[in-house]
């Protein structure tokens, strides 16, 4: 079964590969497929969301989703008024 992203890191991928078998078929090794992941990282388990539109009340709120197996998380974002750090 090779559907993962740890299948294509064990097969020596150091970016996302076109396709979930890329790096044993010879498939591109430089790829965004499927990189909304890297957004579920930020957005869902360092809870950072940032309006951009100015629609709602607060420009940034933190809001981290706690997944059960996961014991921290340390994620950062530049903002033009600075830095925001998160760490659970």
């Amino acid at each position: 079964m090779k559907p993962y992203y740890a299948y294509q890191v064990a097969h020596g991928a150091s970016s996302l590969t076109d396709y979930w078998d890329g790096p044993t078929d010879g498939h591109s090794q430089n790829h965004f497929m499927m990189g909304h992941i890297e957004e579920w990282f930020y957005s869902a388990l360092a809870g950072i969301a940032i309006d951009y539109d100015g629609t709602k009340e607060h420009a940034l709120m933190i809001k981290s989703y706690l997944t059960e197996g996961g014991d921290w998380v340390k994620a950062s974002h530049m903002l033009t008024q600075g830095k925001q750090d998160v760490l659970w």
